[in-house]
């Protein structure tokens, strides 16, 4: 829900009541101002209407008609109206040139723009916000909505510098956390993990702030597994490293729904000074934002058909590469009890059984491979890639590495039976032939 509370000073119509109350000036406010206040937005659009319709080219009433632009415009933003809330403080910016409400009502009017994807006109406002009120307590925001704007339009060239420039004028913005992941994005679309991962490690991992959690670790998968593609098996770590099970982020991110939607709510309930309505609107703005990146984030994250082994088997195949078998063993195992998707399943067993033969746990490494063969040792797609004559293989082979000849002979001699063209036949029928003789030969 994006609304904004439009409080404004009472009696500012100062001319003579007239016979009828709809046509009294002073009438038709008060009433404009309560339907507001009390939600009922439609009905106020059609007061302040009527009174920019009747009244609005009386020169004796252009004082009152600042007032009057303002509450119009404020309402069709309420109303979702977009086009007409750019109609009326588009003309609020005309007619009063020196009003000091200008920028608020600039601000406003390209956050119209933007919500009608018009980022062109609306980059323009906000970039009139910081050049000629670089002081306002809107410059922050107007900032950080111009680059989401150039983000919006793809133009990474510019948008790099604005968040830059962003992070630098602002180090203390509630915004910071959004800046930084937008920046780390580009960073990884422009192929620069290192910096890009360092954006995501400078982000809060506790505190107020946590609405990008979900998306930064989104985009530490892509930069692990960038980095992994690229053989960069410690910076892929590193950037596996940041990312939580779904348990942890539903856990957060639930509880951050409910907070944002709570603060929101209550927020829409106080009665504002009218001096503090500027800051008020910006905190509505900035926690309805909240609330639609937190909802995203949940239904985005409930996509996901298999998070948490997806991300134990990233963290195991890292491990693996860099010969830390026994951090990857235990990785290997977390996909056993994690993992639902077949595939992933299927890939976690396999690898699990080569960290055990690194290991040289081979009595494990023979529990392992009946279980993996029984449940894949006939299915044709893992005999043709490979997988299952391997397991087959490492399981025969455990068996003369322990020195269990008896149990290795008769292994040896079922791998060339079963797999004729194995990849490693020149060395099984080695390994066949090393069997001392006492066990019998092939």
């Amino acid at each position: 829900m994006r609304r904004l509370f439009l409080i404004l000073a009472v009696g500012l119509f100062v001319c003579a009541p007239l016979a009828r109350a709809q046509d009294d000036p002073d009438a038709l406010y008060q009433n404009g101002l309560n339907a507001f206040n009390a939600g009922r937005y439609a009905e106020a659009a059609q007061a302040f209407q009527q009174l920019a319709a009747t009244f609005g080219d009386e020169s004796s009433m252009q004082q009152a008609m600042e007032a009057v632009y303002y509450a119009l415009g404020s309402t069709y933003f309420n109303l979702n109206n977009y086009p007409e809330a750019v109609t009326a403080f588009e003309e609020y910016l005309k007619r009063f040139p020196n009003a000091g409400l200008r920028e608020e009502v600039t601000f406003r009017l390209g956050s119209a723009e933007f919500l009608q994807e018009n980022y062109d006109k609306a980059l323009a406002a906000f970039q009139q916000v910081m050049e000629q009120w670089p002081n306002s307590v809107f410059s922050e925001d107007a900032a950080f909505q111009a680059a989401m704007c150039l983000r919006q339009q793809e133009k990474t060239a510019e948008l790099m510098p604005a968040l830059e420039q962003f992070i630098g004028n602002y180090p203390n913005s509630e915004l910071l956390p959004q800046a930084r992941l937008y920046l780390a994005r580009g960073y990884f679309d422009a192929g620069k993990l290192l910096p890009a991962l360092e954006q995501i490690e400078q982000l809060p991992a506790t505190g107020r702030n946590m609405d990008h959690l979900v998306y930064a670790n989104f985009l530490a998968i892509e930069i692990g597994d960038a980095a992994f593609d690229n053989t960069q098996y410690d910076l892929a770590l590193r950037a596996y490293r940041r990312v939580r099970t779904k348990a942890a982020l539903f856990r957060i991110q639930n509880r951050l729904v409910a907070e944002r939607e709570e603060e929101l709510k209550d927020l829409q309930r106080q009665k504002v000074d009218p001096l503090q309505a500027a800051a008020h609107f910006r905190m509505q703005r900035r926690l309805q934002s909240s609330v639609s990146m937190a909802h995203d984030a949940l239904e985005r994250l409930e996509k996901i058909p298999d998070y948490d082994g997806g991300l134990f088997h990233r963290i195991g195949r890292c491990f693996f590469a860099i010969d830390r078998y026994w951090e990857s063993l235990v990785a290997f195992t977390r996909v056993k009890e994690a993992a639902t998707d077949p595939a992933i399943i299927e890939a976690g067993r396999f690898d699990l059984i080569l960290s055990l033969n690194r290991l040289r746990r081979f009595e494990d490494l023979v529990e392992e491979s009946d279980r993996y063969l029984a449940e894949y040792g006939k299915e044709q797609k893992y005999i043709d890639n490979g997988r299952v004559p391997t397991i087959a293989f490492m399981r025969a082979e455990s068996f003369i590495n322990r020195e269990m000849f008896e149990e290795a002979e008769p292994a040896m001699a079922q791998l060339l039976r079963d797999y004729p063209n194995h990849p490693n036949k020149a060395r099984i029928e080695f390994l066949s032939r090393a069997v001392p003789c006492d066990v019998g030969t092939i």
